[in-house]
């Protein structure tokens, strides 16, 4: 059977932690201001600022000119979609007609 842990080792800790509640030095507090608490999930990005060489100006024509792509593109396939809808609609009406007319 394994060993159970008592009350006592519960409430000690085996390894430091990386902030106490009582910092001893200011390079500790200083230390534990920069960490975050936010997780790392898979597939999340990192919260790292990244430099880049690009102004905020050309990146926001960017998306507005990817958004009014996606947006052509999906009107132009609903059309398609209608018309071919409408085609398929019109057959089946006149194949009735044909049918019931013999």
């Amino acid at each position: 059977m394994t060993k159970r842990r008592t009350r006592k080792d519960k409430e000690k800790a085996k390894h430091q932690f990386t902030i106490s509640w009582k910092p001893t030095s200011s390079k500790i507090e200083s230390e534990a201001k920069k960490i975050t608490f936010e997780p790392n999930v898979k597939r999340q990005f990192n919260n790292e600022n990244k430099n880049s060489n690009r102004s905020d100006v050309n990146l926001k024509g960017t998306y507005l000119s990817e958004k009014s792509y996606d947006l052509a593109s999906i009107k132009k396939d609903m059309l398609r979609s209608l018309i071919l809808a409408t085609i398929i609609f019109a057959s089946e009406i006149v194949l009735y007609f044909v049918w019931n007319a013999i």
